[in-house]
């Protein structure tokens, strides 16, 4: 087992573990931070964000309808659900490498690792 020396060791990369490594490490502390799965957290990878990207996505058939009354002229809407799941996919891995290179930035090391104490 290999030895490691910190002044705050995070495990988990959701929004809080994140934002404890980023300012301890902004403090000038040796940061390291372990996540297994991706960085961002249940908000980000599978809860808030892909549910808020679903419900934009949701309402555009009714603006088309409403715009109608403001003079606008749509033509018939088509939808496709893999261009709005690649899409989504897309932001989600934007916003986890954002997350990561914040930490990164700050000083901090991160592990895509899964951690324990022991």
């Amino acid at each position: 087992m290999a030895g490691y020396d910190y002044d705050l060791f995070v495990i988990g990369g959701g929004s809080g573990g994140v934002r404890a490594a980023r300012v301890a490490a902004a403090l000038g502390k040796r940061v390291g931070i372990a996540e297994e799965y991706r960085y961002g957290g249940t908000c980000v990878i599978r809860g808030c964000v892909p549910k808020k990207l679903y419900v934009y996505a949701s309402q555009f058939p009714e603006h088309f309808a409403d715009a109608a009354g403001y003079g606008w002229s749509v033509p018939e809407a088509s939808f496709d659900w893999p261009t709005l799941v690649a899409n989504k996919d897309k932001e989600i891995a934007r916003l986890e490498a954002i997350y990561e290179k914040n930490v990164k930035g700050a000083g901090g090391e991160t592990f895509h690792s899964r951690a324990m104490l022991v």
